[in-house]
């Protein structure tokens, strides 16, 4: 995962900060939008379950009718 640089901003009001987040997420574009929710979901993984997302195996066993 690439580091970003963080930027610290002082706001006097929640209307200043949502402005500001409003106008951040609308400059974005769509790839970086969809690159920062997946940064966003693997997170969040990794910190609901402890580990990284994996694969699972999953198999099923039918039978066959004999014609």
């Amino acid at each position: 995962m690439k580091k970003r640089k963080l930027k610290i901003e002082i706001f006097h009001s929640f209307k200043e900060q949502e402005e500001a987040d409003t106008k951040y997420w609308r400059n974005l574009s769509l790839t970086a939008k969809r690159k920062l929710y997946e940064d966003y979901f693997y997170n969040y993984l990794i910190l609901a379950y402890g580990k990284e997302p994996r694969l699972q195996r999953v198999i099923k066993i039918t039978k066959r009718k004999k014609s």
